[in-house]
Parts: C-alpha cells; structure tokens; sequence
C-alpha cells in the first residue's frame, strides 16, 4: 500500500509538472553532489539520544522550477540517494571476540594496534527514491532560500564492514557473513520503506549553473509498530515474539535519519 502511495504521488507530480508547464516557463535541470547522513535513536523517557556516525554518501536526479511570482518558485526534484550512518566498534570488543592481541601470532594481518577505533566499523547503507517539494524565496540577486516537506522510498539496504573481516581466519568470515545478511534481513523486516521529512537549504545561482546546500531531517519513526522475526526462523524466537512487541511498546524505540547535502547543478 505504501509502495502504491509513493508512485500515486510521483503520478501526480509528473501530472502538475505537465499541466503548468502550458501556463508557465518551467526550467529542468540536473544535478549531483555529496551528502553526510546520520540516525538518532532514542528511547521513551531516556535522554539522551543516541547519534550513530555519520556515513559519507552522494545523490542525483532531475529537478524543475515553476515561477509562481517574481520571487517565488515551486521547486521539485526527483532524486536517487545513498545516505546510511557508521557504527564504530571498539577495539577491546574485538579483541575479546577474537581472541586476538596487539602481536597476534598468526601474522601482521590480524594485528589490530594498527587500526585506530574509526578504522573498525559497521554501515547501513540506504538506496532511496527522493521526492523533494519546496518553496524557493529569491532573496537577492542569484540567492535563494528553500523549504518544503521530502518524500523517500527505499529501494535498497546492505550492511557493509571496514576492516572487521582483515582480523578474521576463514572460519570466522563465514561465521561472520551469515550474521550479516541475518541482520540486514531483520534490519529489512522491521524498518519502514517510506520516509517523510522536511529539507531546509539555500541555494546560489549563476546564470545556468547553481550551488545548493540542504538539511534534510526525518518526521518519521523509521521502526515498524510490530517486530517481526520470521526471517530469524527459529521456534524459540518466535516463541518470545509477543513479549518482544510488548517490551517495543512499553519503550517505544525510535529511528530517525537526517543529512547534510551539498551539490552542483545546471538548468537548461
């Protein structure tokens, strides 16, 4: 259903896009840039929250602008994103995991002294379909001030690792790779595709070419309302599943993702 919301609303905004570019001169564009993407979680009466690193991604679509005054546009885009954030693990932890110490004796490979807490870390990495629909003031010559809600769907999520895998024997990397598609699953299972949010920026122009900068921030708890644990399989999980959903209840865990984007762009 939400899948067919999403599309229902790119329908309708291809079809006002068709319907004012009769009554008005709209200009299409492209345009592509980096972005730094965070989480916050947090918990039900516990402060505070809880921020995972932040993960370096990119973006790039199509825009268009409507002139609705002198001074105001409608700005929309249609947008493909890679945004996530970066969970550091720390040394001891793998250590003890491992087994491992500063002079392993199997080899320099599986010597973690060499790698610094930054170097050893866990990503979620989002695909998404992005929808922004804003507002443009023109505030001076070529400088613009935005606003305007964003509509997400995710099209796509993997976990990746940084140097966690250089510490393992073949045993463990095993080990460690079904654990990992594992999480994804249930990460997948228990983690909504759509994402509604809100993207404040500016943005300078030069005759054809522009520059912008933006913060995009998340209205949505991107948790499920039930935890579901069919992907884990397993009867004694399943068992506890009830109580899990009523734990979920009692604290009411919340996901919510926000970037920092800077890009280029041109209009024809």
């Amino acid at each position: 259903m939400k899948r067919i919301s999403f599309f229902l609303l790119l329908l309708l905004i291809v079809s006002i896009s068709t319907i004012t570019e009769a009554q008005s001169p709209m200009r299409w564009g492209i345009k592509v840039g980096g972005l730094s993407s965070n989480s916050t979680i947090s918990i039900k009466d516990f402060s505070p929250s809880i921020n995972m690193g932040s993960r370096i991604g990119f973006y790039l679509g199509i825009v268009n602008n409507v002139p609705l005054s002198k001074s105001l546009d409608l700005q929309t885009e249609l947008m493909y994103t890679n945004e996530g954030s970066k969970l550091s693990v720390g040394k001891d932890l793998i250590s003890k995991c491992l087994g491992l110490t500063n002079e392993d004796e199997e080899g320099e490979n599986k010597d973690i002294s060499k790698y610094t807490k930054k170097d050893l870390s866990v990503s979620i990495s989002n695909s998404y379909v992005k929808i922004p629909i804003l507002l443009k003031y023109k505030t001076v010559e070529g400088l613009s001030i935005m606003a305007g809600p964003y509509f997400a769907y995710r099209i796509g999520l993997n976990l990746s690792s940084r140097n966690l895998e250089n510490l393992m024997d073949e045993e463990e990397k095993l080990t460690f790779n079904i654990v990992k598609t594992l999480a994804e699953n249930i990460i997948k299972d228990n983690t909504r595709k759509l994402d509604i949010g809100i993207s404040l920026g500016t943005e300078y122009s030069l005759k054809n070419l522009f520059f912008d900068v933006r913060y995009n921030y998340s209205l949505t708890n991107s948790i499920t309302d039930k935890i579901d644990l069919s992907s884990i399989g397993t009867e004694e999980v399943l068992e506890y599943k009830d109580e899990i959903n009523l734990v979920k209840k009692m604290i009411e865990p919340r996901i919510r993702h926000h970037s920092l984007q800077l890009g280029i762009g041109y209009r024809f």
